[in-house]
């Protein structure tokens, strides 16, 4: 069974083939509009150099990882998309390391479920018998038989308890995979702004000791 971050993973796969084979048909069919499609990609700033060599150079705007100038706008905007491919992998990892053992929690508990429903469903049935051995009886069984019937109704309406119980737990459990997908992408987002402002401190402090040899 694919959980849902395996889910999502196989989608992001299949939109980053689809772009993969635009870039392809537009460069057999050819004409489109590479600067504007440049300007649409989040996360970066691409633009041609006004030095020599004149090379595309794509910039993020946070985290790691440097993208390889090219003569050529087309390789640099592929090299874009398969570092977003590549953090999105990323994350997703990080997603399924935690995804397991919360997957087995739940997977222990609607197991428990199940079988304390199993054992009302057999208590039922059971109740259901004894119930219609008591049909016929003369009338000084009638009120165990009505006490019975009562008995009978109480496990269905725990029954019915009992799942709804079962409904309301899944929904909680679909909130915090929720909440976990939010913390984790929090997460990431500060991973990244720990990275720049170390980046930023290594520049300042470079910069420090260039002056001070001066």
């Amino acid at each position: 069974m694919k959980t849902t971050v395996g889910k999502v993973l196989s989608v992001a796969t299949a939109v980053a083939s689809v772009i993969f084979l635009g870039f392809v048909l537009a460069a057999i069919f050819g004409g489109p509009n590479w600067k504007a499609e440049a300007q649409t990609i989040p996360g970066f700033s691409i633009a041609r150099g006004d030095a020599e060599p004149f090379d595309w150079i794509a910039t993020r705007h946070v985290g790691e990882g440097a993208i390889a100038p090219g003569k050529a706008i087309e390789p640099v905007l592929i090299a874009v998309y398969d570092a977003k491919i590549k953090t999105v992998n990323d994350q997703a990892a990080k997603l399924e390391e935690k995804d397991g053992p919360l997957q087995t929690k739940i997977n222990d508990a609607m197991a428990s479920i199940k079988v304390d429903e199993q054992a009302l469903k057999d208590h039922l049935t059971e109740l259901e018998a004894l119930l219609k051995q008591t049909e016929g009886d003369d009338v000084a069984t009638s009120q165990q038989v009505e006490a019975k019937a009562e008995a009978v109704r109480k496990v269905e309406l725990q029954i019915q308890s009992r799942r709804e119980d079962v409904l309301r737990l899944l929904a909680q459990v679909e909130q915090l995979r929720s909440d976990r997908f939010r913390i984790g992408e929090i997460q990431q987002q500060l991973q990244d702004l720990i990275q720049q402002i170390d980046g930023s401190l290594e520049r300042a402090e470079s910069r420090r000791d260039q002056l001070t040899g001066q």
